[in-house]
């Protein structure tokens, strides 16, 4: 991945995220931590990588969260996925935070003693 790229996309991914997040922005790219601010309890790890491996992302972006209880999340943008296709680019979660945000989405049951929320 060129580091033009890289930053591209992660300009290109705050914009996107502005018809929700109005303040979504990226920050320098010397700045650790989350690839686009402004949008409050979410850390956003963005890939372009050619090598996909949605292990180690999901780890950075964890590791980025850095236990404040921010829902990780990795946008990786396939070779052939642009600007154009934005909407269409993948968003990985752990599976546990899926579940939590599906439950509290309404899909699926409420959250019992006999099925308590992943941890």
């Amino acid at each position: 991945m060129s580091r033009n790229r890289g930053r591209r996309y992660e300009l290109l991914l705050a914009q996107y995220l502005r018809a929700w997040w109005p303040a979504a922005e990226a920050p320098p790219p010397s700045r650790p931590g989350s690839d686009v601010l402004g949008t409050p309890g979410i850390v956003w790890e963005n890939k372009t990588a050619r090598e996909f491996s949605p292990l180690e992302f999901t780890r950075q972006a964890r590791r980025h969260a850095g236990g404040t209880g921010d829902q990780p999340v990795v946008v990786y943008w396939p070779p052939q996925v642009g600007e154009a296709q934005a909407g269409n680019t993948l968003a990985i979660v752990p599976l546990k935070h899926m579940i939590r945000l599906l439950i509290a989405a309404g899909y699926g049951p409420d959250a019992t003693p006999e099925r308590t929320l992943p941890q």
